[in-house]
């Protein structure tokens, strides 16, 4: 998934925040996204999470719900 949207992050090396350099939008193995490039000062890679989807709510919402069922059946 790519993105033309600029992102801005921290960069620890440099101590600053910077735009992000070749910045494209990820998966993460957890199911998040985030931005991903480089410092285009230093080079660092640089990460920014952003922000879940409304859908992810409701996805935490049918866990809850079956972790719930899943006690009361232990009783």
């Amino acid at each position: 998934m790519t993105t033309e949207t600029s992102y801005e992050a921290y960069c620890v090396k440099c101590k600053e925040k910077r735009d992000m350099k070749n910045a494209h939008v990820e998966q993460l193995e957890n199911g998040r996204k985030a931005a991903k490039g480089e410092c285009p000062v230093c080079g660092t890679k640089l990460t920014r999470f952003l922000p879940s989807d409304a859908k992810q709510g409701g996805e935490k919402k049918d866990k809850q719900q079956d972790s719930d069922k899943q006690e009361s059946k232990k009783k």
